[in-house]
């Protein structure tokens, strides 16, 4: 008797815990990986005359990259100097990062128009799977900064955290974007 009250204590315990946890699809490392492998193959593919182009987009989706990056960055030291409690919802503010996150999107389809066919699915997987996690059902968030902006308990060290890894990510993708403008303007 006392193993089964045991038993459903441990499962009620794992229950209300996966209940409390958001639905975060960490977005930014699948975004660094692809763009890592959009370095090491972006001449496989492109002809001379659409590199100029490319170019381009590539300056686009850094440009609205950085502006994600500045607008999370932003609300997250926001947050802390206001010591704002978890719980809070603030819809305008998710709504600010989910409409920075579909211009980054929309960039992203331009650059994939230039590129193989491999790294083409690559970036189409990429793009479908951030538009699913801001606009489909179940609810998902990219981040616990979008999870915390939609009202969901997340800890100040669990944000702290999530902020600095997906900052570190982030300039890091827009730091591979100038290579790859770098390398295809060479050739």
């Amino acid at each position: 008797m006392r193993y089964i009250l045991v038993l459903l204590l441990v499962f009620s315990n794992q229950v209300l815990k996966a209940q409390s946890t958001p639905a975060v699809n960490e977005i930014t490392a699948k975004m660094l990986t692809y763009f890592k492998h959009l370095n090491t193959d972006v001449d496989k593919g492109i002809s001379a005359e659409k590199k100029a182009e490319m170019s381009g987009h590539l300056d686009l989706l850094k440009q609205d990259l950085n502006g994600y990056m500045t607008a999370r960055k932003k609300l997250s030291d926001s947050l802390f100097r206001s010591n704002i409690t978890p719980g809070s919802k603030n819809s305008d503010e998710l709504d600010l990062l989910k409409g920075k996150m579909s211009q980054v999107i929309q960039q992203l389809r331009g650059v994939n128009d230039f590129v193989c066919p491999g790294l083409q699915t690559e970036g189409d997987k990429l793009n479908e799977e951030i538009y699913n996690v801001l606009y489909e059902e179940p609810v998902r968030y990219l981040s616990n900064l979008e999870a915390f902006l939609a009202g969901v308990p997340v800890t100040k060290k669990d944000l702290a955290l999530d902020g600095s890894i997906h900052y570190q990510r982030l300039e890091e993708s827009i730091k591979l974007l100038s290579d790859i403008q770098r390398k295809i303007g060479k050739k």
